[in-house]
């Protein structure tokens, strides 16, 4: 999940050593990348934040069905609150 890749099982028989385009954020313009133990941030251009990865702890910003979400998705904000996030980061469970 944390490569945000979704159910690519063909990296468990041919692992990749190059960095590899995250194709379901192909139509995003992404200014930041930030990673934790088991989870990713992206930041867009218009600011949207987007999570995927390891969500045991609700570091994902966002309800997921399982523990994990291995597709990027965009974070909860408070309603009616406009985030306007310039910067993110990551920790281990944060």
């Amino acid at each position: 999940g944390q490569l945000g890749r979704g159910g690519d099982s063909d990296l468990l028989n041919h692992p990749r050593h190059v960095p590899q385009c995250v194709k379901s954020l192909g139509n995003s313009i992404v200014v930041n990348v930030t990673c934790g133990a088991f989870h990713c941030l992206a930041m867009t251009i218009d600011s949207t934040l987007l999570s995927w990865g390891w969500n045991q702890h609700g570091q994902l910003g966002r309800d997921t069905q399982y523990h994990t979400d291995p597709m990027p998705a965009p974070v909860r904000t408070a309603a009616g609150v406009n985030s306007g996030a310039k910067h993110c980061a990551a920790g281990v469970s944060h």
